[in-house]
């Protein structure tokens, strides 16, 4: 009787047990896949949010540059330049260099625009110049959230963003990007170190 008792009791306490166990595991398996899920709701927001501002970048090159004074090619040279910074092995340090460059270049713009003669263009000059700037410090937030992002997620998402790019372009837009391409490359090695007003005097010694 004794005996009987004891081992109804052993058996509803196991029971209990690989209960609790099998609970204990469906929650660590829930929480497993919740984790999953949310990396990749993140990883999808940070590369969407990327793609967005880069292609309003791309867009507020085009229009600002050619009127604010800045030379396309530069311009060119920074959204190629973009792409190796996030692929870096230090992406943080590689894309803060390209800002300080960035900002470099736009507060020569603006100084010039401040010191200008034609007074009657210097607001309109400026609030391009400004608008320019959002764009981007909009971008380099971005660029903060692809931090969490896999590196092979990564080169997927730039690829595509980039290709994107060339592909809307029509036939005479390449052509520019071609030659601007190439022109980036005859500058190359003075537009990492030189000022705006270098880069024009270098530019006008080629041409002439």
């Amino acid at each position: 009787m004794v005996g009987a008792t004891f081992g109804q009791e052993y058996d509803r306490l196991m029971k209990d047990a690989k209960r609790r166990q099998d609970l204990q595991k469906a929650k660590d398996d829930k929480a497993t896949l919740s984790l999953g899920q949310q990396r990749t709701v993140q990883f999808a927001k940070a590369t969407t949010n990327f793609i967005e501002e880069y292609t309003i970048f791309s867009e507020a090159v085009k229009e600002f540059c050619p009127h604010i004074g800045i030379p396309l090619q530069i311009c060119t040279r920074w959204q190629d330049d973009l792409k190796a910074a996030l692929l870096d092995q230090i992406p943080a340090v590689a894309v803060d260099r390209l800002t300080m460059r960035v900002l470099t270049y736009l507060g020569e713009a603006e100084e010039m625009w401040t010191s200008s003669t034609e007074e009657e263009l210097m607001p309109q000059k400026l609030a391009m110049c400004q608008k320019f700037r959002t764009c981007w410090h909009r971008l380099a937030v971005t660029c903060c959230q692809l931090g969490i992002v896999p590196s092979e997620m990564l080169c997927k998402v730039l690829d595509e963003c980039m290709g994107t790019a060339s592909q809307d372009e029509g036939p005479a837009s390449k052509t520019r990007r071609k030659t601007t391409a190439q022109q980036g490359r005859r500058i190359s090695h003075v537009s990492h170190n030189t000022t705006l007003e270098d880069w024009r005097l270098h530019a006008s010694s080629e041409n002439s």
